[in-house]
């Protein structure tokens, strides 16, 4: 799987163009729906439509990607605390967003009695997608819309900042509208936190094609690690650091997170936002030095639209303040990679972030 994150150089052959062509064609035409305007994502089971005139909610089939040990574990639901789900919408199709929205509101695999309220909370989204963010949710139970009103891109800060004085759950779970939440996704997360409520979970991610919709399951957990020069990677985990956990069900440490899918106790949300930072990489920096620990949780799968690809790595903005405040004498590593960032100026907006 290793293999998927590395970018293949060289040119094609004529004849291996061709073919590429015309596994393209096929692949469009499967998929395509064959009536020439483009690509309709068929095995979605559902089609864009106001479901908001629905009594039934109900999600398209997809495989349960859990495993065994985790199938087998039984929860107390009424011990354990109610969430908040903030789904950040940045202009994704409807089609996706309602996937989102469905997975999440699912009965079979949400149960109703731990889902406080779904936010979607959107950020300079086009007319058209608040158009169908206020037609399709207005009649949903639990769902509500929530507008970033910051002139400021959607960081990992922005979206924690957003829950502030909104969100009402003991759990604030934080998602992006692209995902699709398989059956008992939540309770092991509420579990994890009810027991240590310093974790931030952060459920392990199946893949979802981008052109077919199919949602495939991974063998083993993905984790987030980071470069010398401070950006984000997938790295499977490996057999050596799955034999030293009793079970399947176990907690896996991760250096990092892509901030695209993780849970924290509500109660530590102010102590959180007070640092400064943007990006999930300084974010992630800040909790494991600062008394959280993050943590994959196995028995939580959610898929994403193209989970793994390279362009959904989220791309870090802040490396160089990391490596100062972050690093301490490794941080000589990064700029001797980083030949393009001045120390100096770096120092200067470390400094002014934490001023001593």
């Amino acid at each position: 799987m290793k293999t998927m994150f590395c970018r293949r150089g060289g040119g094609a052959s004529g004849v291996v163009l061709v073919l590429t062509i015309c596994i393209v064609l096929l692949y469009w035409f499967i998929y395509g729906g064959g009536d020439g305007n483009g690509p309709v994502r068929s095995s979605l089971d559902i089609k864009p439509m106001d479901i908001s005139s629905h009594n039934a909610i109900n999600a398209r089939q997809i495989p349960d990607g859990r495993a065994r040990d985790c199938k087998k574990i039984e929860y107390d639901l009424n011990s354990l605390p109610r969430a908040s789900v903030l789904l950040h919408v940045t202009n994704q199709d409807r089609v996706t967003v309602l996937t989102s929205v469905l997975s999440i509101l699912d009965k079979t695999r949400t149960p109703p009695q731990l889902l406080l309220e779904l936010l979607l909370v959107y950020h300079h989204v086009s007319e058209d997608v608040l158009n169908y963010l206020e037609n399709d949710t207005k009649k949903l139970q639990k769902v509500h819309l929530v507008e970033i009103k910051r002139e400021t891109d959607m960081t990992t800060k922005s979206k924690l900042m957003a829950a502030m004085g909104v969100a009402k759950g003991d759990v604030l779970v934080f998602l992006d509208a692209d995902v699709e939440c398989n059956v008992g996704w939540l309770e092991p997360i509420l579990a994890k936190i009810a027991k240590n409520d310093k974790i931030v979970a952060v459920p392990v991610k199946d893949t979802i094609d981008s052109l077919s919709y199919k949602y495939e399951t991974i063998s083993r957990p993905v984790k987030t690690i980071f470069s010398w020069d401070l950006q984000l990677a997938y790295f499977e985990v490996t057999f050596k650091e799955l034999a030293n956990v009793r079970s399947e069900k176990e907690l896996l440490t991760t250096p990092a997170m892509t901030g695209t899918a993780f849970a924290i106790a509500k109660k530590h949300l102010s102590t959180i936002t007070k640092f400064p930072f943007d990006d999930s990489l300084e974010l992630s920096f800040i909790l494991w030095h600062c008394g959280w620990e993050l943590r994959l949780v196995p028995c939580s799968k959610i898929g994403a639209l193209g989970a793994y690809e390279l362009s959904k790595i989220p791309v870090q903005h802040t490396m160089g303040k990391v490596a100062e405040l972050w690093l301490g004498d490794y941080k000589k590593i990064f700029y001797s990679i980083r030949e393009d960032i001045e120390q100096k100026n770096v120092q200067r907006r470390a400094e002014a972030a934490y001023p001593t």
